[in-house]
């Protein structure tokens, strides 16, 4: 677990770098679907090019980070998708009795697995398709039924 957790620390620290980078550019975008998409693709650009070290820094956190009653440390991705998310609250693009932290926690854990299937199997799907349909199912859910929404 010790170069696990160097692993893990090493991929923190460009994820903070990257987010820095990205905040400021998501600003002019029009809304927080465009936002999420945006910044989601940015950070799975640095997965593509490194699927081996994300497999490694996956594995320990699926094992050692992600238990119960346990709260890591964020990283710069879920620091941003949390402005995001709070900046679509603001503008009435998101229900205002969700909190902020849930969901942004919720959708890195998904974003998480879907990032550990494609770096187990790098074909079996085009990332930015599936990061597009993650955003979506996150902001309109997964029902058909208008009375739903």
């Amino acid at each position: 677990p010790v170069k696990e957790a160097i692993a893990d620390e090493y991929v923190k620290q460009i994820s903070k770098e990257l987010a820095q980078e990205t905040f400021s550019s998501l600003q002019r975008l029009p809304d927080t679907r465009s936002r999420l998409l945006a910044a989601l693709n940015n950070a799975y650009g640095w997965v593509k090019f490194n699927p081996e070290i994300t497999r490694i820094v996956l594995a320990y956190r699926f094992k050692y980070i992600y238990r119960a009653g346990e709260e890591p440390e964020k990283t710069g991705t879920q620091q941003v998708l949390a402005e995001i998310l709070r900046a679509g609250q603001q503008a009435g693009e998101i229900k205002p009795d969700i909190s902020v932290e849930l969901m942004a926690t919720y959708l890195d854990m998904l974003r998480g697995v879907m990032a550990w299937e494609w770096v187990n199997d790098t074909e079996s799907f085009e990332l930015s398709d599936r990061i597009a349909h993650l955003v979506d199912m996150v902001l309109y859910g997964i029902s058909t039924s208008k009375e739903s929404r």
